[in-house]
């Protein structure tokens, strides 16, 4: 079994908390250790993401959104992530 990324949002959507796993695989794909710190803006970096390499993010943000504003109770998303040439599958 593949090891999950986790990351762990408060009602704003900063970040409460991120398992080694998860900070392993964004320090090699080129996010700053601060953009995953305990209190970092996770929808603003996937914003950032999104106009990048990354436009899958913003399927991602618009997720968060609606958890976090009652639309939806969960969300569930499949996405590539590409880079340098790598391309991975997320759930």
């Amino acid at each position: 079994m593949t090891a999950r990324r986790i990351v762990v949002l408060d009602e704003q959507g900063c970040i409460k908390t991120v398992n080694a796993v998860c900070e392993r695989f964004a320090l090699g794909h080129g996010i700053a250790p601060s953009e995953l710190a305990r209190g970092a803006d996770y929808v603003a970096l996937c914003d950032r993401l999104s106009h990048s390499e990354h436009p899958q993010s913003l399927s991602l943000k618009q997720a968060i959104f609606q958890v976090l504003s009652g639309q939806e109770l969960s969300c569930e998303l499949d996405y590539e992530c590409v880079h340098q040439a790598e391309s991975k599958w997320f759930h």
